[in-house]
């Protein structure tokens, strides 16, 4: 259920346009999920941190956008602006320790593939939203022209974009192979459908084995640091 949360809460910062209305929803939904995954290793945990960070910037732009509703002639632009770029120095952390939550997860369960895509995505939501962080800051391009300043902001929008949805497809990858312990003991309801139990039924055989010692794993691993918890 980890990974499965964390995927549902993620897929709300492709909302990047309007993101105003939903990064308190977003980060309430991916804490659920990182908050189990925390139990698996320390980047998780961080990343955790920097999640309960952003619902706290979350709650504050939720706010920015409802005073103008009932008070038309309020200036928030002196809370609005430091509060946008603490939320892409944020988000910036936040994937740093995210990425390397998941490329120590893969390696331990010997998802190479996985590892290295998390790897190599380090760097693309560190440019993204430090570049948007930077963009945000006024006047840190005084010279440039209107025309200019458009393109630049374009470009870190696509980057921004393909680093969210690359991740996203990471994240999705992760709960489609890596099994969690407490997913393991949930039984999945049988179709009406004779010929989708049967597929069903096949695709468990196959990966029965490899679900079982990966499960296996993250539950002594678990259980080792519950323990030493405890002492």
């Amino acid at each position: 259920m980890g990974f499965g949360t964390l995927f549902i809460g993620y897929f709300f910062l492709l909302n990047i346009s309007y993101f105003n209305y939903t990064d308190l929803l977003a980060a309430a939904i991916m804490a659920m999920g990182l908050y189990r995954l925390g139990q698996i290793n320390r980047p998780f945990r961080f990343a955790l941190f920097a999640d309960l960070a952003l619902l706290l910037i979350g709650a504050g732009e939720l706010v920015s956008v409802m005073i103008p509703i009932f008070s038309p002639a309020a200036d928030l632009s002196a809370f609005t602006l430091p509060l946008g770029v603490a939320r892409y120095l944020i988000l910036a952390v936040y994937h740093l320790f995210l990425l390397l939550g998941i490329k120590a997860v893969a390696e331990e369960v010997g998802l190479t593939k996985l590892a290295t895509r998390a790897q190599a995505l380090l760097v693309l939501p560190l440019l993204s939203y430090l570049a948007s962080a930077l963009f945000d800051i006024p006047d840190i391009f005084p010279t440039a022209a209107a025309k200019e300043t458009a393109i630049i902001a374009f470009a870190i929008l696509l980057l921004t974009l393909l680093s969210c949805v690359l991740v996203l497809v990471t994240v999705y990858r992760c709960y489609a192979k890596i099994c969690m312990p407490e997913d393991l003991d949930m039984p999945e309801k049988p179709s009406r459908f004779a010929f989708v139990n049967r597929m069903r039924e096949r695709r468990d055989a196959r990966e029965a084995e490899r679900v079982q010692e990966r499960a296996d794993y993250l539950r002594e691993k678990m259980n080792s640091k519950r323990k030493k918890k405890k002492k």
